[in-house]
């Protein structure tokens, strides 16, 4: 399996990441293409670059200007595409690699903060919701320095996520079908910066696929929720059931008459949440 990393040409926090995977010798399966379109705005990559699977190292912004290391899958749940995308479509994506990078995203910032770089410290490491494109057809995800451009170019924080993406996909197989692990879920409920999700990936072995946060119950039908389950590998959905309101027993409905499985996040933490 081939894997594209994807950097914008004008993105300071792709470039940043770039400058320090450039330093390391990637697997021959793993390669750097830097794309002239922004990231958000490049539909059809995949139709250009010859790759099974891309990672888009970009920036991430937020009003609040949070110190973040994050990653997530890509699409959008409304017709809203003034980020990219296609209106109600979302992108296949990598549950193993999601939870793989977050974990090592985690484990590498407790390592250099020991080393001495504490400006590390005060960065948060998340995933995300499904949110904003491109719209591919091949699997795809973001991992992303935000969210300011203090944050885009502080050395450490490229040289964390290059660490991440070195050690991860360096013992990425998909010979033994890393990808589709029995453990897939996606995640209804919570919010846009997903703590259940957060949680999961931490503290259960599932690896997590497509979010649809609290913000999107609404509007989940039978499409979404089948392209949430295909996208991620998954019959599994997992509720931050507090969170969803009303509507979470129509999505529930939904969900029964397709076939798939559900499950209260709280009920897979012992009820400690």
């Amino acid at each position: 399996m081939n894997i594209a990393i994807i950097v914008y040409e004008k993105d300071l926090a792709g470039l940043n990441i770039k400058s320090h995977l450039d330093n390391l010798e990637l697997s021959n399966h793993v390669n750097i293409h830097v794309i002239t379109t922004q990231h958000i705005l490049a539909d059809n990559l995949d139709k250009e670059i010859d790759a099974d699977l891309f990672i888009f190292a970009t920036t991430h912004k937020s009003n609040a200007n949070k110190k973040t290391l994050c990653v997530h899958p890509i699409g959008i749940y409304n017709d809203d595409i003034s980020l990219g995308g296609k209106a109600h479509s979302l992108v296949p994506t990598s549950p193993w690699l999601i939870k793989n990078l977050f974990l090592e995203m985690k484990t590498q910032k407790e390592k250099l903060v020991k080393e001495g770089h504490s400006i590390l410290e005060e960065f948060e490491i998340s995933v995300e919701q499904t949110h904003h494109g491109p719209y591919l057809e091949k699997p795809a995800l973001f991992i992303e320095i935000g969210s300011t451009e203090e944050e885009w170019t502080t050395k450490e924080a490229g040289n964390l996520i290059a660490n991440a993406l070195f050690n991860v996909l360096g013992k990425f197989d998909s010979e033994k079908n890393t990808t589709n692990s029995s453990n897939n879920a996606c995640v209804i409920g919570g919010g846009h910066y997903n703590q259940v999700g957060n949680k999961l990936l931490e503290k259960t072995d599932y690896c997590i696929g497509h979010i649809a946060s609290k913000y999107y119950v609404e509007i989940l039908d039978e499409n979404l929720l089948k392209q949430m389950a295909d996208g991620s590998n998954t019959d599994l959905f997992i509720f931050d059931w507090k969170s969803c309101g009303k509507g979470k027993h129509r999505v529930v409905e939904l969900i029964e008459k397709l076939g798939y499985k559900w499950e209260k996040s709280k009920d897979l933490f012992n009820n400690t949440e």
